[in-house]
């Protein structure tokens, strides 16, 4: 929008644009830089260099205790009832 309120035609635009300019902060939620961060934790985790719970608090999980609570005690029903949780299975453990 123009100062009298009215939409910008492109000339306007363009020459708007010209002037601006985006940048990316270090340690910015930019989606590529959050997946990677998640990577990262998932292999912090895997050697022991993380917990889940941090792995989940950086995945933007919300309240991740409460979420791996509730996992323990589903994984302790399955295998109370016999049976192995679907990734355990997966992996042969």
């Amino acid at each position: 929008m123009n100062d009298d309120g009215e939409p910008l035609n492109e000339t306007e635009r363009r020459e708007a644009l010209k002037w601006h300019r985006f940048i990316i902060q270090p340690g910015s939620s930019m989606a590529g830089t959050r997946l990677r961060r998640g990577q990262i934790m998932r292999d912090l985790v895997l050697i022991g260099a993380a917990s889940r719970e941090d792995m989940l608090a950086e995945g933007g999980f919300p309240n991740p205790g409460e979420m791996l609570k509730r996992a323990k005690k589903e994984f302790a029903e399955y295998q109370s009832a016999g049976f192995m949780p679907p990734a355990a299975a997966k992996s042969g453990s």
